[in-house]
């Protein structure tokens, strides 16, 4: 999303949420869970700083996780999309209230999306270090350069116009480790 002052949906400018009354320890909630812990404060690259963090968190688990969890698929697959679910309604939710509050379009510090895309690709990525980091890597790469129809999709509404590049990039990113998988079995 680029340019231009704020503008919902309809057409209307978006005043900063700064400026409006919101209780402090519901704002912090806001901002601790769109900033994904804070990671969209990194001064450089604060989408790769989220990605890495949902990186972490996903090994955390499997590190938690006994050996027979860790060898029934469908077990990691459902707490990897409960993390996927709830990372893409927090996103869904904030997002609005993100661009006002940063007051920009497409804002950094808004990178829970990033995680939603991570957590995604990671329902599809075996419970292995090198295929998390194939995932990791072209998750990113899909992110940062958006290849069609990504940018088309930020012509969406606004709840969804920041989510849905990273979606897309994650759908990528699962293709193409399909791709690598069945070329190398």
């Amino acid at each position: 999303m680029s340019g231009g002052s704020l503008r919902s949906s309809r057409g209307r400018p978006l005043e900063k949420a700064r400026e409006t009354k919101e209780v402090g320890s519901l704002r912090w909630l806001k901002v601790f869970l769109s900033t994904f812990f804070f990671t969209g404060y990194f001064p450089k690259c604060p989408g790769t700083a989220a990605s890495a963090a949902a990186f972490l968190i996903f090994w955390f688990i499997i590190r938690l996780l006994t050996p027979a969890e860790v060898s029934m698929p469908s077990f990691i697959i459902k707490v990897t999309a409960g993390a996927f679910v709830s990372c893409l309604i927090i996103s869904i939710w904030l997002s609005t209230w993100a661009l006002k509050y940063f007051g920009q379009n497409d804002p950094k510090q808004f990178v829970i999306d990033e995680a939603a895309g991570m957590f995604l690709v990671f329902i599809f990525v075996p419970p292995d270090l090198f295929a998390s980091l194939v995932g990791f890597a072209l998750f990113r790469i899909f992110d940062i350069f958006k290849p069609w129809p990504t940018r088309r999709l930020e012509k969406l509404p606004l709840r969804f116009a920041l989510v849905a590049d990273d979606l897309m990039a994650a759908v990528y990113a699962i293709v193409c480790l399909f791709v690598f998988r069945l070329i190398l079995l």
